[in-house]
């Protein structure tokens, strides 16, 4: 009985990380669009691999989505802007962990869904 409990129990465990990253929602679309000030924005929210929820100072969320997959951005602790002009579009790139990761489309969008419940 204890032994086909562990065995469930390591099972959920394994099959965690597939869970976390089944798809909740559909990802933000919409025109292109651009982050003014990225400097002051207030906070951000890695999705997956591919894209980052950003809040600007204004409060309005928006997604950033990347041109490939950038692996470390899920684990990332921290994050940089690389901007030309101080606004944040499709055309800069994100700095995460060292790597360098292009972005492919911004867009406005609503709060990440994990913290939509809160």
């Amino acid at each position: 009985m204890i032994r086909s409990t562990m065995i469930a129990a390591l099972s959920l465990l394994a099959a965690a990380p597939a869970l976390a990253a089944a798809p909740g929602s559909p990802l933000p679309s919409g025109p292109e669009t651009r982050i003014p000030h990225i400097a002051g924005f207030l906070e951000w929210v890695a999705e997956d691999s591919r894209g980052v929820y950003i809040r600007s100072d204004r409060g309005k969320w928006f997604y950033a989505r990347t041109l490939h997959k950038c692996p470390r951005l899920r684990s990332a602790n921290g994050l940089a802007f690389l901007s030309k002009s101080g606004d944040l579009d499709r055309h800069d790139s994100l700095r995460v962990q060292g790597w360098r990761c292009r972005l492919s489309s911004v867009v406005e969008s609503g709060p990440p869904p994990s913290l939509q419940g809160s």
